[in-house]
């Protein structure tokens, strides 16, 4: 009842995934703009403040809108994030010389976009909060400029989205160097879903932020990565993805060859 649960946007993501993978590169470039845009327009208007959508109303009427327009991971703008980053997976991310574009432009843009943007809001003395997270139903352009987290705002999507190649930039410049350094990351990206599973029931668990002290909370963040990455690398010799995500290919059928990127573009 404190998360907000992101698995249902992945379940939507991953559905649309199997008509988006189908799309040229140049079609998915195009999208991005666009789902940001859309998003930063019905984040607004529809108006309603987000709630933790419990599983019976997944498959409401509420439940839906939320998943697209007005949760906390909606389809319009997060969506934009999943479409790039299939259009960034046929991308030759082995060339050291990738990655450090990746590394230069998204340290630019994320931090760039971040600081001009809050700079503008600063200057003129610019209003971007109207009424929490989603706003009080009508378009602000001013709140455009938004960079909170999770604001859904193009200026947010566009700095998270520059500071998420830049991280994935220089994982790849370390990896092509040093792979042993990344063994016990490699471990965990191979069960995320099941990383996810565990961190979330372990959160829901202890007591909220407010009743413990800082220190208890980085003793506590700190056991949740160490223990999850000592079992990921333990699990990594015998098998090759996690328990989550064997479970999850008993009934997904034969493994299906998909286009090489070449052709894809």
């Amino acid at each position: 009842d404190r998360l907000a649960i992101i698995l249902q946007a992945y379940g939507l993501f991953f559905v649309l995934a199997t008509v988006l993978y189908r799309l040229r590169s140049w079609m998915l470039v195009v999208l991005v703009p666009f789902i940001t845009v859309a998003g930063a327009f019905t984040y607004q208007v529809v108006g309603h403040a987000p709630t933790l959508t419990t599983f019976d109303e997944a498959f409401t009427v509420n439940g839906v809108e939320s998943l697209v327009f007005d949760g906390f991971y909606p389809l319009f703008p997060v969506g934009a994030f999943f479409v790039f980053g299939i259009w960034l997976g046929r991308i030759d991310l082995r060339s050291d010389s990738v990655a450090a574009l990746m590394f230069g432009m998204g340290t630019v843009v994320g931090l760039g976009v971040h600081l001009v943007a809050n700079r503008i809001v600063s200057v003129f003395g610019l209003r971007t909060d109207f009424g929490g997270r989603t706003g009080d139903g009508m378009f602000h352009i001013s709140r455009l400029l938004d960079t909170e987290p999770h604001s859904s705002m193009p200026t947010w999507v566009i700095s998270a989205l520059g500071t998420s190649i830049a991280v994935l930039g220089f994982s790849l410049l370390v990896a092509h160097r040093i792979p042993k350094v990344v063994q016990p990351i490699i471990a965990v990206g191979s069960m995320s879903l099941t990383f996810y599973i565990y961190q979330a029931v372990l959160t829901n668990v202890v007591p909220p932020t407010g009743d413990t002290s800082i220190g208890l909370e980085w003793i506590f963040t700190i056991l949740v990565y160490v223990s999850f990455v000592v079992f990921a690398l333990v699990w990594s010799m015998w098998f090759r993805s996690g328990p989550f995500e064997r479970a999850l290919r008993i009934g997904s059928g034969p493994r299906v060859t998909t286009p090489p990127p070449s052709k894809m573009v």
